[in-house]
């Protein structure tokens, strides 16, 4: 078995492993440009050929969105129950988008998930954005699993919010 080796770049340790940098204390694939670094100065010691990004290529955006809410879907819906328990009120979006970026698991899964995109908008975007995409897709059954377990109402400032729909 060969040993992985790790390789410090700006402060962060990133090892090489099986065709793809990772980020040693997250195991996040890093941003394209940290990989195109960490490749350029690093690249000749792990194999320069395979040193080269191994993301997969990205779906449409639709089944992308699609496949991550399979993931968070349930973190999102057990939140809006916990919060809708204490306060008997919609929970808003920003709300829910600062539980996932709190939350580990689904922090970790969404940096993964942001890494594989071109970054052009904050990685706190990008989260909410898929608060948003939830709220876009729950009336239609064959992009989300959630319209029977949530309902969605309009906020104050015009975000949306989710409460648990009734039984």
């Amino acid at each position: 078995m060969s040993e992985i080796k790790a390789f410090e770049l700006d402060g962060r340790v990133y090892r090489y492993i099986e065709g793809v940098w990772m980020d040693a204390e997250t195991y996040v694939s890093p941003p394209d440009i940290i990989e195109q670094e960490l490749n350029r100065r690093f690249g000749d010691l792990v194999g320069h050929v395979t040193a080269v990004s191994k993301k997969p290529k990205t779906a449409s955006p639709s089944s992308a969105g699609k496949g991550i809410q399979k993931t968070i879907g349930p973190i999102i819906f057990g939140f809006v129950r916990y919060r809708y328990a204490e306060t008997q009120d919609f929970v808003h979006r920003d709300e829910i988008a600062q539980h996932l970026l709190d939350h580990p698991e689904a922090s970790a899964f969404l940096q993964q998930a942001y890494a594989q995109t071109d970054q052009k908008m904050t990685f706190e975007n990008y989260v909410g954005n898929q608060v948003d995409w939830l709220s876009a897709n729950m009336e239609d059954p064959s992009r989300s699993e959630f319209n029977d377990l949530l309902e969605k109402g309009e906020m104050a400032d015009g975000k949306k919010g989710f409460r648990p729909r009734a039984w």
